[in-house]
């Protein structure tokens, strides 16, 4: 049990959340939903395959 390395991960766990937070999750859902389904008509989404 390495306590020095569950520390490191905590801190790690909290920096990354803080950046979660001012993350649009409406667009990253909706770029997720679109590779997931793997849909053409998503190309508009931000982050797709074709978005600019």
């Amino acid at each position: 049990c390495n306590q020095s390395s569950s520390r490191l991960v905590s801190a790690f766990q909290s920096q990354v959340f803080g950046h979660l937070r001012n993350v649009d999750w409406a667009s990253l859902s909706l770029v997720l939903i679109c590779q997931h389904k793997n849909v053409k008509g998503c190309s508009a989404a931000p982050g797709g395959p074709k978005g600019k």
